[in-house]
């Protein structure tokens, strides 16, 4: 075997392994390790995030009247909050897996290739002959060797190890650590699902309050024109002293405030249809002169549970219960892995070793043991850890029942807003039946004098008015309704 080049040296370290492993994930990292960073490229690149990921035109939509299940679709694809959360659940994802692997035996290559500038010892120990190398035998055709050997190393030297080591005790570390990070992995999971939950709560509240005032938007138009055409009646009865001032400034407070009942809901449009537009990823700035409009019907929303019942319902969906359950079963585990640590660490190995040296007789060599550790300081140190983790674990369970009583005060909050919002819509529907009934009246008399007349388009107003607040209570009520859903947990569940 020829003799390397002087000067030579490589080595096999794990680090340049890793690099090369990073080096070929990378194309998985919006950024790059190995490039310094500075404010001003920060600040920019947050802009362009701004405006090519998180909005975009109204020109996007692939159509303009979108439906309840439209608006849900859209948001749920484009929401960049429940796409980091699912990027969260992959990365527990992956620390469990590598937790798992941690429970395998330990399996480890290394390798020598250099070329020293001396000797490293003397190679006999022959007593006598301490300090002499070798002596290389006749070099001949057959015989290319050395007569006599040592315990010590050539200049030129080749090695490589190969080593399998386990150890019960990390072995058990790891286990516990991988079902921490399984329930991580599921808290993740909750956790996506409760961003979800709470996308579509806000989707379905402004997709009802904007189709509600969609409808309201003609009537609060008429209403304003009856409602002008009456204050210039007015105008001319009183001129002719044929009416009370009390009338004509009853009818004048009354267009104003039609006045501003449309400008109101022409507020109310853009404010619900920015929230809306928002949620899918479409700019509020392109939907100003509207952008889509929105196609549905507008039913009382009906609840199928009690409000007795809505708290158990809420225990039974909501994510954050399950959460609480998995926090209180990581405590326990992290409690199990600090009682491990107590015990005595056992390391069982094998190592096969091979060295090239020339002037050594036996270049192969394998070896077995086990390896005790066992370090009195960590001991005690340990019995601290294992009291905290049992505090935690305590801590845990106390918050597991603080959280189911926030999830109840939540879920009976709602329902009772909710069922106030059913009673408002009964109540409108009361109101636009009597305004309806009235203006039946007035108008079916038969001989009307002026002032009748304008007590028929007064009446008539009245009812517009009646029917733009039970339009816009039954929008509030299924908006409520939304909101009521998404504290039960019931609004959105992922398929699998």
């Amino acid at each position: 075997m020829p003799s390397p080049r002087a000067g030579f040296s490589l080595k096999l370290p794990v680090a340049l392994l890793t690099f090369l492993l990073c080096a070929s994930s990378c194309k998985y990292a919006a950024l790059n390790p190995f490039v310094k960073s500075s404010e001003k490229p920060y600040r920019t690149d947050i802009v362009f995030q701004h405006e090519n990921r998180r909005v975009g035109p109204a020109a996007v939509l692939q159509k303009r009247n979108l439906t309840l299940a439209d608006c849900r679709a859209m948001a749920l694809r484009t929401n960049l909050e429940l796409q980091a959360a699912r990027f969260e659940e992959m990365a527990q994802l992956a620390i469990r897996d590598s937790n798992y692997k941690r429970i395998l035996p330990h399996l480890s290559y290394n390798s020598e290739l250099s070329h020293k500038s001396d000797l490293r010892w003397s190679y006999s120990d022959i007593i006598g002959k301490e300090g002499l190398p070798p002596r290389p035998s006749i070099v001949t055709q057959e015989n290319n060797s050395v007569s006599s050997y040592s315990n010590g190393h050539e200049r030129n030297t080749f090695t490589l190890n190969l080593e399998a080591r386990w150890t019960p005790t990390d072995a058990a570390l790891a286990y516990y650590m991988s079902l921490t990070n399984h329930n991580d992995a599921g808290k993740a999971h909750w956790a996506k699902l409760r961003v979800a939950q709470r996308l579509v709560e806000v989707v379905e509240g402004a997709f009802f309050r904007l189709l509600s005032l969609q409808q309201c938007l003609s009537l609060a138009q008429e209403n304003l024109r009856m409602r002008n055409s009456v204050k210039r009646k007015h105008d001319e009865l009183l001129e002719n002293k044929l009416s009370n001032p009390e009338e004509y400034y009853r009818s004048e407070q009354k267009r104003i405030a039609a006045e501003r009942l449309l400008t109101k809901i022409l507020n109310q449009i853009e404010f619900q249809r920015n929230i809306l537009a928002s949620t899918m990823g479409i700019s509020p700035d392109y939907c100003v002169d509207g952008g889509f409009y929105l196609v549905g019907e507008l039913m009382p929303p009906m609840c199928p549970y009690k409000l007795c019942d809505l708290e158990m319902v809420a225990l039974q969906n909501r994510p954050e219960s399950f959460q609480a359950g998995l926090n209180q079963i990581n405590s326990i585990y992290d409690y199990r892995r600090t009682i491990i640590k107590y015990l005595p660490k056992l390391t069982g190995y094998w190592k096969y070793a091979r060295d090239k040296d020339k002037f050594l007789m036996t270049k192969d060599w394998n070896d077995v043991g086990l390896y005790v550790y066992f370090d009195l300081l960590e001991y005690f140190a340990n019995r601290d850890e294992s009291k905290a983790a049992a505090i935690k674990a305590n801590k845990a369970q106390r918050e597991t029942g603080a959280v189911a009583v926030s999830l109840a005060s939540q879920v009976r909050a709602a329902g009772l807003k909710f069922f106030d919002a059913v009673d408002d819509l009964r109540s409108s529907g009361q109101s636009l039946d009597a305004t309806k009934k009235m203006h039946n009246v007035v108008s079916t008399r038969v001989q009307m004098k002026d002032a009748q007349k304008l007590l028929a388009e007064e009446a008539y107003a009245d009812t517009l008015e009646a029917r733009i607040n039970r339009i816009k209570s039954m929008g509030e009520s299924n908006a409520v309704f939304a909101e009521l859903q998404s504290a039960l947990g019931i609004n959105y569940k992922e398929m699998n």
